[in-house]
């Protein structure tokens, strides 16, 4: 996304185009943070979302609170610079916005396995596993399910035989 006005019109879509969903794709430090900060930004100005309805998945916990940082900077001077309907529409988004989710894949679902267990089938008291122990934890789960699976597999193709 880097080249100045090569890709302004990119940019300026990213920005404006809130009617539209778009894909972003480019290398790190093109400014996809930047015109992401300022598509949000617009998104909560124009009332088309609250903050309770946005939701904003990075890779990294640092990468998540750096972009919450960013997207209040821009609420706090969009504030100063707006007036009338969407002077009121920022400051209420800028009050908010610690309950807007901007985090991880991984602690988004996390979330909302937390709020919806029994929908998920699963224990209200899991507990998420991260790093290493994660990994086995992954690892064992999947050599069991593969072993189930090879059981039913084998014990149909008994029965065909029989």
């Amino acid at each position: 996304m880097s080249g100045g006005l090569r890709d302004q019109a990119a940019r300026d879509r990213i920005a404006d185009e809130l009617d539209s969903s778009l894909a972003v794709e480019a290398g790190a430090g093109t400014g996809k943070t930047t015109v992401l900060v300022e598509r949000v930004t617009n998104t909560l100005a124009s009332g088309r979302a609250t903050v309770d309805g946005l939701v904003v998945i990075t890779f990294t916990e640092k990468a998540a609170a750096e972009f919450s940082t960013r997207v209040r900077d821009a609420l706090d001077k969009r504030a100063l610079e707006s007036d009338g309907d969407e002077r009121e529409l920022v400051l209420a988004a800028a009050r908010d916005l610690y309950r807007c989710h901007i985090e991880t894949i991984h602690s988004f679902a996390g979330a909302l396995l937390r709020e919806r267990p029994v929908e998920a089938r699963i224990d209200p008291l899991f507990e998420m596993v991260d790093g290493l122990a994660g990994s086995l934890s992954f690892d064992a789960a999947y050599e069991a399910f593969q072993d189930r699976l090879l059981a039913s597999s084998w014990s149909a193709m008994l029965l065909a035989l029989t």
